[in-house]
């Protein structure tokens, strides 16, 4: 089970996009999931700075906090309900209570814009669609070309991510409302986003054998899942959680400027876009101007810990160089997961061991955020859990002994 192909990193897109977009179910799964993505690349960013602009950072954390352990507690349930529920069913389920719970935080209000309760709805809407969506995804690409299905599934939402971090904020903008209410409009079109990819998801049609998930089966999946990947999956959530929600609050902190904020988002999607378009020649290590990628990547995070106007370009420029970079090895190394789990009779073990360590790399990151709080800054925080989380992918592909890298 450990022992993957050497070339696994460096294969091109086997199979035209046109010939994996044949399959019906793979079409509607596309549709579905990057409808999610218009939800989350319009409004994710603007939750947090809305959070943060109504209160201060503790609430960020408090938001966050609730939304990671509520995520991880029912991505771990999903695979239970899945014995007796549909994959497409917990799917559309998860789509439907993340819209509405943003729709009850900023319409009703109240205990529903309590960051520990937005946090917990928005957290289970998040475990549901995600344990879901990994079995899905895993069951719709079995026997086609899945890294071809996966650089044409991220360039998608990519290009989507490109555009509505600076549609919500043009929308957020426009808006003659202030405080709470600007962001109706924004969170709106979210909702409505994730109602119409429930529709679409609910008539994907994965089959699968369903089989009740047992206590051994988590403990035989997190032993044959190699440890590399293991430190893969730790060290992405420290990333992803830095780019994700430590820079917009960072950014928004320094300048106050919403545009700011959703070009910010489009600029970290271009990153992955083009990230996901050079794979293949990113993926070699040994070339000069990857190394010199690296580098920038690192001095302009450092550059975050200085309180200047040098700090907003350094973020722009951080959290750029970051996607480019770490796209490739995340699309190889999901490639290459997916791979192991063809076998077993359910790949809900693995996805779920899998998140084990994702978890842990949330912690890590959520902590750094809570001594942020507590200390009183987020510059520091940004630059430190940037520069981390840099220095970690970049260390990722070298624990890959299988050739990835070399000409």
């Amino acid at each position: 089970m450990d022992s993957l192909p050497g070339s696994i990193f460096l294969k091109l897109p086997g199979r035209r996009y046109s010939e994996v977009l044949s399959s019906h179910r793979i079409r509607r799964y596309i549709l579905s999931y990057n409808l999610f993505f218009v939800s989350n690349s319009v409004a994710s960013s603007f939750i947090n700075v809305l959070l943060f602009s109504t209160g201060s950072i503790a609430r960020v954390v408090e938001f966050q906090a609730m939304n990671q352990a509520a995520q991880f507690l029912f991505f771990f349930m999903s695979g239970f309900l899945s014995s007796r529920a549909r994959d497409e069913t917990l799917f559309a389920l998860g789509n439907l209570l993340r819209g509405f719970s943003m729709l009850l935080a900023i319409l009703v209000g109240g205990v529903f814009f309590n960051p520990l309760v937005f946090g917990t709805i928005y957290g289970i809407s998040g475990g549901l669609f995600w344990g879901s969506n990994n079995v899905m995804q895993q069951e719709v690409t079995r026997g086609n070309d899945r890294l071809t299905f996966l650089s044409l599934n991220s360039t998608i939402s990519g290009i989507i991510s490109l555009v509505g971090p600076v549609a919500g904020a043009l929308i957020i903008g426009a808006t003659p409302f202030h405080g709470v209410a600007r962001y109706v409009p924004v969170f709106s079109v979210s909702a409505a986003a994730l109602i119409v990819a429930a529709a679409v998801g609910r008539t994907i049609g994965v089959s699968r054998e369903r089989r009740r998930l047992t206590a051994r089966d988590l403990r035989e999946a997190n032993r044959n899942i190699p440890l590399r990947f293991k430190v893969f999956f730790f060290s992405s959530n420290i990333y992803t959680l830095a780019l994700s929600v430590v820079l917009p609050v960072y950014l928004f902190a320094q300048t106050h400027n919403y545009y700011l904020v959703g070009v910010l988002g489009s600029v970290l999607a271009s990153g992955s876009v083009l990230g996901n378009l050079l794979t293949p020649w990113l993926l070699f290590r040994d070339r000069p101007w990857v190394h010199a990628l690296y580098g920038i990547a690192v001095i302009a995070t450092g550059l975050l810990l200085m309180d200047s106007s040098l700090a907003a370009v350094a973020a722009f420029l951080s959290g750029f160089t970051a996607n480019l970079l770490t796209v490739p090895i995340s699309n190889g190394t999901l490639t290459a997961f997916m791979g192991i789990m063809d076998v077993p009779a359910s790949s809900y073990p693995y996805w779920i061991s899998r998140e084990y360590y994702l978890v842990g790399g949330r912690v890590s990151m959520l902590v750094a955020l809570l001594a942020s709080s507590i200390l009183g800054g987020i510059g520091v925080t940004a630059a430190v859990a940037s520069l981390l989380s840099v220095s970690f992918m970049a260390m990722v592909p070298a624990l890959f002994v299988t050739g990835a890298g070399k000409r």
